[in-house]
């Protein structure tokens, strides 16, 4: 192993190390945020699954749009260069 590859390996498990020791030495606080977090998702108003499929299609179509779009630009971009150079 190579020298920068050892410090970076010395750093991941330093790093892991410490998030650990702070998981362990607050893990009162680490089960209340839990807790808490629960808590807020029992009371979120999730979507139906029609509003969900009905979004998604309303992503896709968005995002299919925009790729052609910007794919349309770039083919201009690229037709106007071609003739430049």
């Amino acid at each position: 192993m190579s020298t920068p590859q050892i410090i970076t390996l010395v750093f991941a498990i330093l790093i892991v190390a410490l998030i650990a020791y702070y998981l362990v030495s607050n893990w009162e606080d680490v089960r209340n945020y839990y807790r808490e977090t629960v808590g807020e998702l029992r009371k979120v108003d999730w979507p139906s699954n029609k509003e969900t499929y009905n979004l998604t299609i309303i992503v896709l179509i968005t995002v299919i749009l925009s790729a052609l779009f910007l794919g349309m630009w770039d083919y201009l971009f690229e037709y106007i260069i071609g003739l430049l150079i």
